[in-house]
């Protein structure tokens, strides 16, 4: 479909200025964007009990937010009280819906649906920080996952090098047994240390 749609307007994009074909070309790729992917333009509501009403009214506060006049400071802070009764009504009826769905499916004696609707509620929301790409020592991407496997197999080999290791000379570390007595430090007691943890 998105292949029909873009022959389909080639013809457009023969004529016209430079200007015009590219708005021909955008029209068509977000045209076929929202018909094949599902393109959303906007923002969507990361909590489900946000309405594009109370969206709508969070927009025209964000414009209030930085106006430093008395009337804008007004505005802002009506539309800020409003948002929050709204936004907890809202939530409200959402969860009083959530658990009337739980006791009708205890009721109904299922379960199974109970125990995967509370799960569904109470599960965390989890990112996946996997990185799909890095670099190299050179600073190259590498985005095959055979290529990043091999770069951080290297990268903690090279962690772990004992050869490569600063000794502790080259840090300015002196070794024990070559320190005089005088300039050592007093050594720890064992009760210094379990009389503390005993009191806790």
């Amino acid at each position: 479909m998105f292949r029909k749609d873009i022959e389909q307007e080639v013809q457009c994009f023969k004529q016209g200025t430079t200007e015009e074909r590219w708005e021909n070309l955008k029209g068509v790729v977000m045209k076929s964007a929202e018909g094949n992917v599902g393109y959303l333009k906007g923002k969507v509501a990361r909590k489900p009990w946000i309405t594009t009403a109370i969206m709508e009214k969070m927009q025209e506060r964000r414009k209030w937010k930085n106006k430093n006049t008395e009337e804008g400071k007004r505005t802002y802070r009506r539309l800020n009280n409003e948002l929050r009764r709204e936004t907890d009504q809202a939530r409200e009826r959402w969860w009083e819906n959530e658990c009337n769905e739980l006791e009708e499916l205890d009721r109904r004696a299922r379960p199974d649906l109970v125990y995967a609707k509370v799960g569904q509620l109470t599960r965390k929301k989890t990112t996946n920080c996997t990185s799909e790409a890095i670099k190299d020592e050179t600073g190259k991407l590498l985005t095959e996952p055979e290529e990043i496997r091999n770069r951080w197999k290297e990268y903690i080999e090279t962690l772990y090098d004992k050869n490569g290791k600063p000794q502790n000379e080259e840090m300015g570390i002196e070794l024990e047994f070559d320190i005089d007595e005088d300039s050592k430090c007093p050594v720890i007691l064992d009760s210094e240390v379990t009389n503390p943890i005993e009191a806790l």
